[in-house]
């Protein structure tokens, strides 16, 4: 359900860690979880091996963001431990290591701790909406505090430090934030608070009210089942899964949620798109909302065949696709990948990216303007941090290609893509931390390094708001003044 749940250790958790080891041993004890609450020095440099052969042999942008010899110290300061590490404290450890690459395809996709927390612990009984540089309540169990409510501290921990361990932590590609702060919003922010913060189950909230007032509140934690179906804090326009079409005001809107295979096919999507286009042709529509701020991502050539219906010129968005290697010794340690793209063919690349292989799987491919319903007005579409892998990529061939105006917060994938597609899970041996590492990397048509770790940057920059769809808000409004005034400057 999961994933990227990433968070950094200060002294604050070392401490409140002491409480949540007792219990685990404890728990342990009874056959509840089959795990040690402390990892010797010897599980630890194994785990650490383990791990580094496997991020320095697989992910194409592990240098990218971070040198070597930086991967090189930490690893030496964790196996340095002779006493070894608290379980938790190490699993804290691996999540940084594997955040710090900038690749939001690898992560920690599971750990026993899991159904540890989910089975017996109580979380933070508040969802939270990070907008505007706070905190405000979005969720409350039991209705404890006003919706609306700023959170100024938890436990005696700033707003801000809590925030800044949460989103500089958390998987993302290269340095963008917009991923990290809506990744850990509503139901997904007591996840993290639990995980990476603090293990306590009783909450001092530091807060002011809606109308100013500061005030404090001891809260006692809820388990997890009720947290997880908070109600989103967003009012959307309409929810249509996995996609949907509709039409206000004169002016069309595309909802996709997803660009996933599983979710549906080829065939079905390009119906979907022609119906769609023909009836905007049909209606003589000229403004078109893209909505893909929910869209995690998916199969990379159904957002390409969208913007066939709108751009005016053909365009390639892959040249090339590149890994390391056509096998690996880490393999041992890991399942099978999901796919082999990768040929028998080699080229050498600059000394970032090292020696690579590549195919012809989607590379080169064409894509030209569609003569039947092809739209010639103007498109919108409507970005946040949850646009990912596919659905960003989207964003920047239709920015490099097609002049949409780009509405709301940054996509969470980076302007020239990250590794993805191809991905290996590798289980370290006496954690049982299981990482998800990305091995192939797509370069686009678009592809510049000074670029890289970067988003596309949005038009108009809104932020989504408690209570409505604030960025569709915008988007109605933008187009209804385009109506009636002269278009108004980007900013």
């Amino acid at each position: 359900m999961h994933i990227n749940k990433l968070a950094t250790i200060t002294n604050f958790m070392i401490q409140n860690s002491i409480i949540f080891l007792f219990s685990f041993f404890t728990l342990s004890t009874f056959g509840q979880i089959n795990l040690p609450c402390h990892l010797s020095n010897e599980q630890i440099r194994e785990d650490m091996k383990i791990l580094y052969q496997s991020i320095d042999e697989g992910v194409i942008e592990v240098y990218w963001y971070r040198d070597s010899l930086s991967y090189k110290n930490k690893y030496d300061s964790i196996c340095a431990l002779e006493d070894g590490m608290p379980y938790v404290n190490f699993y804290r450890e691996v999540t940084k290591i594997i955040s710090s690459m900038g690749c939001l395809h690898s992560y920690v996709s599971e750990s026993p701790l899991e159904d540890y927390f989910f089975d017996n612990h109580l979380f933070l009984p508040l969802g939270v909406n990070n907008t505007n540089n706070k905190s405000l309540v979005s969720y409350s169990y039991q209705n404890q505090l006003p919706i609306g409510s700023e959170i100024r501290s938890i436990n005696g921990m700033s707003i801000m430090k809590i925030r800044n361990q949460m989103f500089t932590i958390y998987g993302t590609d290269g340095f963008i934030s917009s991923i990290p702060k809506y990744g850990t919003q509503n139901d997904d922010f007591p996840y993290f608070y639990k995980h990476y913060v603090d293990t306590s189950e009783t909450f001092e909230i530091e807060y002011a009210s809606p109308d100013g007032l500061l005030k404090e509140i001891t809260l006692q934690g809820a388990p997890w089942d009720s947290l997880s179906k908070m109600p989103d804090f967003e009012t959307v326009q309409f929810n249509q899964y996995p996609f949907g079409f509709n039409i206000v005001n004169e002016i069309a809107i595309l909802n996709i949620e997803t660009s996933s295979l599983s979710e549906y096919n080829e065939k079905k999507w390009s119906k979907f798109l022609a119906e769609c286009f023909r009836t905007i042709e049909d209606k003589e529509l000229k403004h078109l909302v893209i909505d893909v701020r929910r869209n995690s991502g998916g199969w990379m050539p159904h957002m390409y065949h969208l913007i066939e219906y709108f751009c005016p010129n053909t365009f390639t968005p892959v040249t090339e696709a590149w890994q390391k290697e056509e096998s690996y010794d880490f393999f041992k340690f890991s399942e099978s990948p999901k796919r082999n793209f990768i040929k028998k063919k080699n080229r050498h690349l600059d000394s970032l990216i090292g020696n690579s292989q590549y195919d012809n799987w989607l590379t080169n491919a064409e894509y030209s303007p569609k003569e039947n319903h092809f739209f010639e007005g103007k498109v919108y579409i409507l970005t946040g941090g949850d646009t990912h892998s596919a659905a960003s990529r989207f964003v920047s061939a239709a920015h490099v290609y097609a002049n949409p105006v780009i509405i709301g917060d940054y996509p969470g994938g980076c302007f020239i893509g990250g590794s993805g597609g191809n991905t290996v899970n590798v289980i370290l041996p006496n954690s049982k931390i299981n990482v998800n590492l990305a091995l192939t990397y797509f370069k686009p048509g678009w592809f510049d390094l000074l670029q890289k770790g970067i988003a596309v940057s949005p038009d108009y920059f809104v932020e989504q708001e408690i209570g409505k769809d604030a960025v569709m808000e915008f988007a109605m409004e933008y187009i209804k003044e385009l109506l009636t005034s002269p278009m108004p400057q980007r900013r």
